[in-house]
């Protein structure tokens, strides 16, 4: 059982499953390709291997049901993602996608300025999305006038070249 106890365990699968208890006719059920409903944890959901002696559960795993003898999967429309960021060991170097968006997730609430490992879209973007979140009203209005100023002066250089 993981350390936040049985309810926890018990809304990872419930949670996502209302994606499809809230569709609203039953003729949109043949198009639906697949669900997955990703969970970042900000602790360890499974410190431990989940077999003694067995492997340690990987930073991302990603969770299908499978048939009790031999394995085979089925009901694979439905996936569950976990990211556990106390696994994450790169420190300010992430490399690859994986420890980029762990990074992101762990970092985001005490960067004062972009990292270069997060300089590139997309994490570039979802930083300055995080930093706008925290934004009053007045400073929100106030951000999207500067941006629309420097839109019109981009506008009107754009002109005055052709």
């Amino acid at each position: 059982m993981s350390p936040c106890g049985r309810g926890f365990e018990k809304r990872l699968v419930v949670n996502p499953s209302k994606t499809y208890t809230q569709l609203r006719t039953v003729e949109t059920l043949p198009g639906l390709d697949g669900m997955v409903g990703v969970t970042i944890c900000e602790f360890p959901l499974w410190p431990e291997p989940p077999d003694p002696g067995g492997e340690a559960v990987p930073m991302l795993s990603r969770w299908r049901m499978r048939v009790q003898q031999g394995g085979v999967p089925r009901l694979s429309r439905v996936q569950y993602v976990f990211l556990e960021l106390p696994k994450y060991a790169a420190g300010d170097e992430p490399q690859g996608n994986i420890e980029r968006w762990a990074y992101f997730f762990r970092e985001t609430k005490y960067l004062g300025v972009v990292p270069p490992a997060l300089s590139q879209a997309p994490y570039r973007e979802a930083l300055e999305i995080t930093r706008l979140a925290g934004f009053s009203d007045g400073e929100l209005d106030v951000y999207e006038r500067v941006k629309m100023s420097e839109q019109d002066a981009r506008g009107a250089l754009s002109l005055a070249q052709r």
